[in-house]
């Protein structure tokens, strides 16, 4: 059988340095740890996971708590929070909510009663007002990740009214002024944070609010197909649409199809988020892209912070998106756009709660 000092002794390290890179109970330089994580790759060296448990009263085995598998937005974010695990030898269980707030609820207690050490928690759309105030009241660690909960929790999320923003600003730079946005759920986080960049972006562009352009798309495909249906219909219809989440791009792109449209030389479309798909169309969908699998790793980070320090004060890290310039919005293959600081996809803002900003 193989054990820890053979996975030291391969790594030339020493027992200790490989036991605190296998339980993640001290910080360990990436180099070492890497050189740790190969040996035990390459020995097949398996930790007692229950006796580390008994000893560190940890279980190593964190949950990560997503509101929607089939969106490619939480598949990403997925993948980042596992490579983060992976790397600090955390084990990880994965629910699928599907979006029901019962079952979201029904998991939380469940899981709390396997032991894990902590959560990653994508919010659902009608996630019960208490449910966050129960979890800080059980003193079990957790991270929200996307949609923002309320202050005093760590949290990962988007700049979202930046990115709005973005596509409001681009839309207006190539000479549109009667422009749109297929909305997502009322209440929601990212909606509501959504909706105010593009307000602001309106704003700066003397550009005056117009209910009558906002269509309800609901967060879903089929709600976003029937209302943009019902939108373009109409004669005073938008010149463009600012499509605010992926499901709802989808739908969107449906409804102008049937209705015999063009993208963009009818209607220039630009979307929030940035879908595997978004390439094939006829004309290549302009998009802001999510630094999903960024946001998984920084929550799963957030995490282990919490475990290892439950004291600490909370943070709230909002990182930024990417503006991923193509045709849809009507620039053609040829034309160069200035997008300076906006095409940068870097860390937004990182701060405590109840700090200046949050």
């Amino acid at each position: 059988m193989v054990r820890l000092v053979d996975v030291a002794r391969k790594a030339g390290v020493s027992i200790s340095t490989a036991s605190y890179v296998v339980t993640g109970s001290r910080p360990v330089a990436d180099e070492t740890r890497r050189r740790v994580l190969a040996a035990i790759e390459e020995t097949g060296y398996t930790p007692d996971a229950v006796a580390r448990a008994l000893r560190s009263a940890r279980s190593q085995t964190v949950a990560l708590v997503v509101p929607d598998i089939r969106n490619p937005f939480f598949t990403a974010l997925i993948d980042g929070v596992e490579a983060e695990a992976r790397a600090n030898g955390q084990s990880l269980l994965m629910v699928n909510t599907g979006e029901d707030p019962v079952r979201e609820v029904a998991a939380l207690r469940e899981l709390r009663a396997q032991r894990v050490d902590g959560f990653i928690i994508g919010l659902t759309r009608q996630t019960p007002p208490d449910l966050v105030k129960n979890l800080k009241d059980s003193k079990k660690p957790f991270v929200l990740v996307d949609r923002a909960g309320p202050a005093g929790v760590d949290q990962v999320t988007v700049l979202n009214d930046v990115a709005a923003k973005v596509m409001v600003d681009h839309l207006v730079e190539i000479g549109h002024r009667r422009i749109g946005i297929v909305a997502g759920t009322r209440g929601i986080s990212t909606a509501e944070d959504r909706l105010a960049g593009y307000q602001a972006g309106l704003e700066v562009a003397g550009i005056p609010y117009d209910d009558r352009l906002v269509i309800a798309g609901g967060s879903r495909r089929e709600l976003a197909r029937l209302a943009v249906t019902e939108a373009l219909g109409k004669p005073d219809r938008p010149s463009a649409l600012v499509v605010t989440n992926n499901d709802m791009t989808l739908g969107t792109v449906e409804a102008i199809r049937m209705l015999g449209l063009d993208i963009p030389s009818d209607i220039a479309v630009v979307s929030l988020d940035d879908p595997p798909w978004a390439g094939v169309l006829a004309s290549p969908l302009t998009a802001v892209s999510q630094p999903s699998v960024a946001m998984g790793r920084e929550a799963m980070r957030l995490l282990l912070r919490r475990v290892k320090h439950p004291d600490a004060p909370p943070k709230w890290v909002r990182l930024r998106a990417e503006f991923v310039h193509r045709q849809s919005c009507g620039c053609g293959p040829d034309i160069s756009v200035p997008l300076g600081p906006r095409s940068i996809s870097t860390p937004g803002e990182v701060y405590a709660m109840g700090s200046p900003g949050s």
